[in-house]
């Protein structure tokens, strides 16, 4: 059963709300405990939903509320638009079989500008015009964020956050 899209237009599968935890009454009243799935702990409390449909059980029990940090995306332009933080499966592109269905619905974001600047080298990255790097603030509300040890990070939106208003020009 899919979840999310609470900010658009009424909350995904499940009736009621766009996150398990909130459906059953938990997430905002901050109770919270092992007993309730994984997904209910350890993230932001998206309150509005998730921005995008998500299966269960996702973002996964290994992702994390962000700690009001910045991070940097690829984009096509300074101010960025919405369609830059649109996720590889909203655009269309096929899924890799080492990739979970999860993490390909989640948007790429990178921990330093370095990254970002080897990733807009790439062919496919540069015939896209995505050679642009926006810094991204995230706040504990953001959603929830999950890290490689490469440096990538994947991120579940929160369907209340302004992607682009929460961008800023990297020099």
């Amino acid at each position: 059963m899919g979840r999310g899209g609470g900010g658009r237009g009424g909350g995904g599968g499940g009736g009621g709300g766009g996150h398990h935890c909130e459906r059953v009454g938990l997430w905002r009243s901050g109770i919270v405990d092992a007993t309730f799935p994984s997904m209910c702990r350890g993230i932001s409390r998206c309150a509005v939903g998730w921005a995008k449909e998500l299966q269960d059980g996702c973002p996964p029990s290994t992702a994390r509320a962000p700690a009001n940090e910045v991070l940097y995306r690829n984009v096509r332009a300074i101010p960025p638009m919405a369609e830059d933080f649109r996720s590889l499966h909203e655009i269309g592109r096929s899924k890799p079989e080492n990739v979970s269905e999860c993490r390909w619905r989640g948007v790429s974001l990178w921990t330093t500008i370095e990254q970002c600047r080897n990733v807009a080298k790439i062919p496919a990255f540069r015939r896209q015009g995505l050679t642009t790097i926006a810094s991204v603030s995230l706040t504990p509300d953001s959603g929830a964020i999950e890290r490689r040890p490469d440096g990538h990070v994947c991120w579940w939106q929160c369907g209340a956050v302004d992607c682009t208003a929460a961008s800023g020009v990297v020099p």
